[in-house]
């Protein structure tokens, strides 16, 4: 069976993962994200993610009945806009309001590709354009150079002088129904704006044949666990998915746009 997109469509519950850190963490429900198939290119997807913290490894699974997932576009939007009533229940009941001062909200395309020798595939951002038009139409003091390449989660974002979240920074592991199914590696790249951050990071996914989409109700739980060093840069990992690729399986490259500031995520931007 040829591999599925790595995330299910539709709204998807993001699980804190970190239990061998910290017991009490385990379970704990730290995002929502909502996934939409695009019409083009064929196969692709823009996933809306909305994350309350940061975490190294991360577990996703369906919604229950009980949850109050958003259903709908329009609903996602307006529980992204709105306050959560108490930090300590966030996430509880989505409705009620899912942003939280100094929460992640992250705007990314996926898109499938055939790996080439020596092309490493170019993700697309999907709010670049939005935020270069709106952060030049707003006068700011004067930012810093983009960082692009890789970071390490630990000395890079110590030396930062204020704290920059990414989901996925280097190599991922992406584990199902008892087995390792798929790989991933996230690169970095930073561009700060004022007061509020936008960011961009580039992600590239092998799936195996079989794999299911994370988030599915066939899937049950995926994990994403970080992996062991291995990769330094994208092109590296494209070596590596060059090796491995086999028919059936599903390679993905994803741009992802991240918006991280005290107030909720513009609405240009959702």
């Amino acid at each position: 069976m040829s591999a599925m997109p790595m995330l299910a469509e539709g709204a998807i519950v993001v699980l804190d993962d970190n239990d061998k850190l910290d017991e009490n963490h385990k379970d704990r429900i730290i995002g929502f994200v909502f996934v939409e198939p695009l019409a083009k290119p064929q196969g692709s997807q823009l996933q809306r993610w909305i994350l309350r913290e940061i975490r190294k490894q991360y577990r996703f699974r369906s919604p229950t009945a009980n949850e109050g997932a958003p259903a709908s576009l329009s609903a996602w939007k307006q529980m992204a806009l709105t306050p959560t009533p108490a930090r300590a229940t966030w996430g509880a009941i989505p409705s009620q309001g899912l942003w939280v001062a100094g929460a992640t909200y992250v705007v990314a395309q996926a898109t499938p590709v055939i790996p080439a020798a020596g092309v490493v595939p170019t993700p697309t951002f999907p709010r670049r354009q939005a935020i270069i038009a709106h952060t030049l139409a707003s006068p700011s003091p004067p930012s810093p150079p983009p960082r692009v390449g890789r970071a390490s989660p630990v000395t890079d974002m110590q030396q930062r002088p204020t704290y920059t979240p990414q989901i996925v920074i280097g190599d991922y592991v992406l584990r199902q129904l008892g087995q390792q199914r798929g790989y991933c590696f996230g690169d970095l790249v930073v561009q700060n704006h004022g007061q509020d951050t936008f960011f961009e990071s580039s992600e590239y996914a092998l799936l195996g044949p079989g794999y299911l989409g994370a988030g599915s109700a066939q899937a049950g739980t995926t994990g994403l666990d970080a992996g062991k060093t291995v990769h330094q840069n994208a092109s590296q990992f494209h070596a590596f998915v060059m090796e491995c690729y086999v028919p059936g399986a599903r390679y993905e490259v994803i741009g992802c746009n991240y918006y991280h500031g005290a107030g909720h995520p513009p609405e240009w931007f959702l």
